[in-house]
């Protein structure tokens, strides 16, 4: 197999895979776009056979925050949506606004839920994650961290 790689080395690229017997194999197209609110988009697109088999758009915010995730799988089209909680957090004595995971929405269902806890100086040390089962909300994981402040 052979895999070339074209592009213009800003925004875009393109790899192509070859067989071979020099035929295209598969195809992936990297490019970001970006949107008149600041955000911008990472697309992605795989052929397969010189088939389009997937689109994988992800949004991201300015601060490069996930917003929302588009993936389009032979015509079947997923979105999943991250909402943010913002916070006010001080950093070297200036305060600062800061936008932490609260949930993750698959298709409209709410899916994946953030609890945290804060230490003194209100930054997490402790986070929980819920994920919905059979209807109820279930702590699947904890993610713990410790700070340690210089003076």
């Amino acid at each position: 197999f052979e895999v070339k790689y074209e592009g213009n080395d800003d925004d875009y690229t393109q790899e192509t895979v070859y067989t071979p017997q020099k035929t295209i194999e598969r195809q992936t197209k990297h490019w970001y776009k970006h949107n008149g609110n600041g955000s911008y988009q990472r697309i992605k697109k795989l052929y397969l056979d010189n088939f389009l088999d997937q689109t994988d758009s992800l949004v991201l915010s300015e601060n490069q925050k996930k917003q929302a995730h588009y993936i389009i799988n032979l015509g079947i089209t997923s979105k999943i949506d991250y909402k943010y909680q913002s916070r006010k957090v001080e950093i070297a004595g200036d305060e600062y606004d800061y936008q932490q995971l609260e949930r993750i929405i698959k298709d409209g269902k709410d899916t994946e839920r953030y609890d945290y806890e804060y230490d003194s100086k209100g930054n997490w040390i402790v986070c929980k994650i819920y994920k919905i089962k059979f209807a109820r909300w279930e702590l699947t994981d904890i993610k713990r961290r410790e700070i340690e402040y210089r003076n």
